[in-house]
């Protein structure tokens, strides 16, 4: 039976040609040393040290090596992948499908080419050492993992928009707080407001005919709810809201002020406001960014089954 691992680094010393099979990971391929010609559908592309290729899932190419090349693979599972990005960047993505939108802008068609710095390149040759020894060892999960988020430290500050790492402080995490009590008992009551708000976001609800429908006065249901929510019922369903707009604008070429109205909001200038308070973009700035790639679940399926042939397998 093979173990599934999510990450896994190779050093391997290339003298002849070598075609990279196509496969749904993510392969990032660091020049350690020596240069190659990598050959693809989309023409030939020269490798030189520290240069950083990137392929997506489904990608292949062949590289031919001027003489020897030394190169470092490491092949990330879509899936973690795409978790990892979504809890190191919680103050960017707000949710998974947008990590999702995300990682379709970033693996395009096409492999990607980096040139690093000497700091960077210094820097990852650190982390990339570390991660081959300990991906020798299935044990030591949590050294992968710690040795695998410094690399995808480095490579953010490269990879990800300017605009987005300027409002990365910018936009409170508000969307995400209710993660922060999760490990908190929660009353029944405040779990069916909850359920509440969810269902009918839109809805105009109030604090009193919340607490009426959960046989509790105003003031219990609220301290209820903040102890276990971390925030107002009335601010929870704000949360509720601007997450139904973030998903319809990825998702849809709905107007803005159509989607406001949807979400429950009368005013879209009112609405855009708010939005721009919890992402640190506009509706219309957000759309541009993601909403090109929105992604189908048939679409997302594709990228789940992963195998590296004669590796572990990747889910």
């Amino acid at each position: 039976m093979q173990r599934f691992v999510p990450v896994l680094a190779q050093t391997r010393v290339l003298s002849k040609p070598f075609k990279s099979k196509s496969c749904t990971c993510v392969r990032y391929i660091f020049v350690r040393s020596g240069s190659a010609i990598v050959s693809s559908d989309k023409g030939d592309r020269s490798l030189l040290p520290g240069d950083l290729m990137i392929l997506g899932p489904n990608l292949s190419c062949e590289k031919i090596p001027n003489s020897t090349v030394t190169l470092t693979t490491v092949y990330a599972d879509f899936e973690y992948l795409a978790d990892q990005l979504l809890w190191e960047m919680s103050t960017i993505f707000i949710d998974r499908s947008q990590v999702l939108s995300y990682l379709g802008k970033t693996f395009p068609e096409q492999e990607v080419l980096l040139r690093l710095n000497a700091e960077d390149h210094k820097r990852l040759s650190e982390q990339l050492n570390l991660l081959v020894s300990v991906s020798k060892m299935s044990q030591n999960f949590y050294q992968i993992q710690s040795a695998f988020g410094e690399v995808l430290q480095i490579l953010n500050q490269r990879l990800l928009p300017v605009e987005l790492l300027q409002n990365r402080g910018l936009g409170t995490p508000t969307v995400r707080r209710t993660g922060v009590n999760s490990f908190k008992i929660v009353s029944r009551e405040a779990a069916a407001i909850r359920g509440l708000i969810e269902r009918e976001p839109s809805r105009r609800w109030t604090l009193a005919e919340l607490a009426q429908i959960v046989h509790l006065s105003p003031s219990q249901s609220y301290r209820q709810f903040v102890a276990a929510y971390g925030t107002s019922p009335l601010g929870y369903q704000t949360i509720q809201r601007v997450r139904f707009m973030a998903h319809c604008l990825r998702t849809t070429r709905t107007p803005v002020k159509e989607i406001a109205r949807e979400a429950g909001w009368r005013d879209a200038g009112h609405a855009a406001e708010i939005f721009l308070r919890h992402f640190g973009q506009t509706p219309t700035g957000y759309r541009s960014f993601f909403g090109d790639q929105s992604m189908t679940s048939a679409e997302l399926s594709l990228l789940v089954d992963t195998l590296i042939p004669g590796q572990p397998s990747f889910r």
